[in-house]
C-alpha cells in the first residue's frame, strides 16, 4: 500500500490474471456523485491487458490520471500501449485518457462511433481512433477483445469488452456499484453488500433506461463468461446468475408486496397521517417503507421505489402547493421513469387554503403513475376520523400492492 492522497489510501496495480492487470483508482471519500449519494464512495476501474500488442481498457477521472499512469508503468513502459479501449466517455471514466494518450501517442483509441464523438466533444483530441462496431474485435496477440455497443445502458455511445479467452467481460457502467473497497470481488466483502449496492446504482442510474438495459443484460446473458469486471465498485465471479437476475427484475419492472409512503410534513399533521397510512399497509402484511423527504436522500427513495409498485406521496402545503421536498421528489423520479405498472395517492395538510396533496396527485399521473383514489386532505390537524380513513386508505394501498407485485412491464 502506497502513502495515501487526497482520496484515500492509492492501492497498487493488482493483477486478476497474469496478464490482466487493474489500474483504476478507489476514490473513498466521495459523497456526491452529481446528485447520487455515495455513502462508501466509488471506484474507477481500468484494466491493462500485458501482451505481444499491450490494450488499456478504460481511463480513469481527471483527478486519478497520474496514479493510473504510474501503475501502468510499474508493468510496462505506457509509450509501448497499441490499444486504449474506452468503453463509454463520461468523464468519469475517459477523464485521464488526454494524459495516456500523450503518454501513448502511437496508441488507437478504439470506441464506438458516438463514443469517438464523445471524446471528441469532451477533448478535442486529434488521436488514432478506430471505431469498434458490434461483433468487431482487436487482437493483442493471446487476447481477442470483441466488442458490443449497449446504446443508452447508459449513454449512446455505451459499450462492452468481451475477452473469450479468459471468459472475462468488462461491462463498463453497466452492474456495477458505486463502491469503494481493498478488495476486488463482491465475494469477499460481507454478504449481501454488493448486492445492495448495486440495487442502489441501478435505480438511480439506470432504472430511467430500463428498455436498453434490457436488451444489454439479454447480449450479455448470451456470452460465456466467468467473471464480471465493471467500471464502478466489485467484480463478480462464479455465478453469475444472482445479479444477471437482478438486473433482469429491475429492468422489466417486477416489483415485490410493498408501499413506498414518502412524504414532508411542517408541523405534524401530515406526518401522522403517513403513519397511520403506513399502519394500514402493515396490517394486510404488506411491508410498508416510511420515507421523510427532508431526512432521507433521494438516493435512497429512488432505490425503495426501484421495486415498489405503489407509492404514497404526502406534503404539507407551502404558499398554496407542496413542500420544495417533494418538488424535488417529482423532479429526480420523472427522470428516473419507473417501469411498470405502478400506482400512486396523494394525501397532506393544509390551512385556509388547498393545494399541496391535489397539485401531488395531478403530477403523479402526469408521470404516468395511476391514481388509486383522490387525495387524503386534512385542515390543520387529522382528528380521530381522518387518521382512521388514512388508515384503511393504507389497506386500500397494500391490496394493490398484491395485485401488482412481480407483474413486469408490458411488452
Amino acid at each position: 500500500m502506497s502513502e495515501g492522497s487526497a482520496c484515500g489510501p492509492i492501492l497498487e496495480s493488482v493483477g486478476i490474471r497474469p496478464d490482466s492487470i487493474w489500474v483504476g483508482g478507489v476514490d473513498w471519500n466521495i459523497r456526491d456523485f452529481h446528485g447520487y449519494a455515495t455513502h462508501r464512495g466509488t471506484s474507477y476501474n481500468a484494466f491493462l491487458i500485458l501482451d505481444e500488442h499491450p490494450a488499456l481498457i478504460d481511463g480513469v477521472k481527471a483527478e486519478f490520471a497520474g496514479e493510473q499512469l504510474r501503475k501502468i508503468a510499474e508493468r510496462i513502459d505506457p509509450a509501448r500501449l497499441e490499444y486504449i479501449i474506452v468503453n463509454h466517455g463520461e468523464p468519469d471514466h475517459s477523464g485521464s485518457i488526454p494524459a495516456i494518450v500523450r503518454a501513448a501517442p502511437k496508441a488507437k483509441v478504439v470506441a464506438t462511433k458516438k463514443g469517438i464523438e464523445t471524446l471528441r466533444a469532451h477533448y478535442g483530441g486529434e488521436w488514432t481512433f478506430e471505431a469498434a462496431a458490434a461483433g468487431s474485435e482487436i487482437s493483442t496477440g493471446r487476447h481477442r477483445l470483441r466488442f458490443t455497443p449497449i446504446p443508452m445502458a447508459h449513454w449512446p455511445d455505451s459499450m462492452v469488452t468481451y475477452d473469450p479467452g479468459d471468459r472475462i467481460l468488462y461491462s463498463s457502467d453497466a452492474l456495477g456499484q458505486h463502491l469503494a473497497s481493498s478488495v476486488g470481488f463482491a465475494d469477499e466483502l460481507p454478504a449481501g453488500l454488493a448486492m445492495e449496492e448495486a440495487k442502489r446504482y441501478f435505480a438511480n442510474i439506470l432504472m430511467g433506461l430500463s428498455k436498453p438495459v434490457e436488451k444489454a443484460i439479454e447480449a450479455i446473458g448470451r456470452l460465456a463468461i466467468d467473471e464480471v469486471q465493471p467500471a464502478h465498485g466489485v467484480a463478480w465471479r462464479g455465478d453469475l446468475r444472482p445479479i444477471l437476475d437482478a438486473y433482469g427484475r429491475w429492468s422489466r419492472g417486477d416489483c415485490e408486496a410493498k408501499v413506498a409512503v414518502l412524504y414532508d410534513s411542517m408541523w405534524g399533521a401530515t406526518d401522522r397521517l403517513a403513519r397511520a397510512i403506513a399502519d394500514g399497509v402493515a396490517t394486510e402484511g404488506v411491508r410498508a417503507r416510511l420515507l421523510h423527504l427532508r431526512k432521507n436522500d433521494l438516493t435512497e427513495v429512488a432505490t425503495e421505489i426501484l421495486d415498489s409498485p405503489v407509492i404514497a406521496v404526502g406534503s404539507a402545503t407551502l404558499n398554496n402547493r407542496y413542500m420544495p421536498s417533494v418538488g424535488a421528489f417529482l423532479t429526480y423520479i420523472g427522470g428516473l421513469r419507473p417501469p411498470g405498472r405502478r400506482a400512486g395517492f396523494a394525501f397532506g395538510a393544509h390551512g385556509w387554503r388547498g393545494g399541496g396533496a391535489a397539485d401531488i396527485s395531478k403530477a403523479l399521473e402526469d408521470l404516468g403513475f395511476e391514481i388509486v383514489d383522490p387525495p387524503i386532505t386534512v385542515t390543520y390537524a387529522p382528528d380521530g376520523a381522518v387518521l382512521r380513513a388514512a388508515f384503511e386508505k393504507g389497506r386500500i394501498l397494500a391490496g394493490e400492492a398484491k395485485a401488482r407485485a412481480a407483474v413486469a412491464r408490458p411488452a
